[in-house]
């Protein structure tokens, strides 16, 4: 990898058991040189204090305490940031929540390998199966007016990820799609840095259609390789992530789609009715 490495950024919220098994399972992956660098946000001592007795630094691994909780853009830019001062730029980022669980000790071999061996992909997701069997991501970009009618018709969106999770368990060579899962993900730190990284303005939500936006603006290629998998536990979030969600939303359709006012005031009462409606009488749930 011409004296390069594999830099892996994991930021982490008040899970310190996940984290911990998961720089487990990343200590046992093969034929790499990787890095791994831990923000951990949860701005808890507690929790801070567990990971620093248990989690054995090294040149390889570096574990940062921030001073607040930086949410998802600007905790792993800063990550990335820092690991770049520390041990100079690396060859690929991959991205990873603290609860994906690797069982497969040469899947970020054969992910940089594959990207080393096919220059036109510069993003690139494995499968990621989550614990009730479905498979998140890729995706296609969004669409402001399905997303409306799927807030107002629940139904519509259970029939719309119906057609999808068919249509993704049938996908058995490597994909182009429009944007990744943020979840878990591999780029090129050259292009990751070229078009700014994630963008700072999001605390939690958009990330990865914001920079999807901003890879195919700038013409690089987002491929889906379902034949290396890893699982996205997917525990439940803090309440307060709704509203950052729902600021995230508001900046993406208005400050980077720039949709019409008229767009985007039936995509708000849409949320409105889905959340005093359905959310709230009927125990609704969208997930992504």
């Amino acid at each position: 990898m011409h004296n390069s490495y594999l830099l892996i950024v994991v930021v982490t919220y008040k899970r310190p058991n996940d984290v911990l098994k998961l720089i487990e399972s990343l200590q046992y992956q093969r034929n790499c040189e990787l890095k791994i660098i831990v923000i951990d946000t949860s701005v808890s001592q507690e929790d801070s204090f567990f990971l620093e007795k248990r989690i054995q630094k090294n040149e390889s691994l570096m574990y940062i305490v921030a001073s607040s909780n930086l949410g998802y853009a600007k905790g792993n830019n800063f990550g990335v940031r820092k690991a770049v001062k520390v041990w100079g730029e690396p060859l690929f980022v991959i991205i990873s929540n603290d609860d994906i669980e690797i069982t497969d000790n040469y899947l970020l071999h054969d992910l940089s390998s594959l990207m080393l061996n096919n220059i036109f992909i510069d993003c690139l997701q494995p499968k990621i199966n989550m614990t009730n069997g479905f498979i998140q991501g890729p995706y296609n970009k969004a669409n402001i007016y399905i997303e409306s009618l799927q807030y107002l018709f629940p139904f519509y969106w259970y029939i719309n990820r119906f057609i999808k999770q068919y249509k993704l368990h049938n996908i058995k060579k490597l994909t182009k799609f429009y944007r990744i899962m943020g979840a878990f993900f591999i780029i090129k730190y050259k292009t990751f840095e070229e078009v700014g990284m994630f963008d700072e303005a999001t605390f939690l939500g958009r990330e990865e259609d914001i920079l999807a936006g901003k890879l195919n603006k700038a013409r690089y290629k987002t491929f889906y390789y379902p034949l290396k998998i890893v699982k996205h536990l997917q525990l439940s979030k803090e309440i307060q992530c709704v509203d950052s969600f729902n600021d995230s939303d508001l900046y993406y359709w208005l400050h980077i789609e720039k949709v019409n006012i008229f767009s985007l005031k039936f995509y708000l009462f849409s949320k409105y009715v889905f959340n005093n409606l359905y959310a709230k009488f009927f125990k609704f749930k969208i997930k992504k």
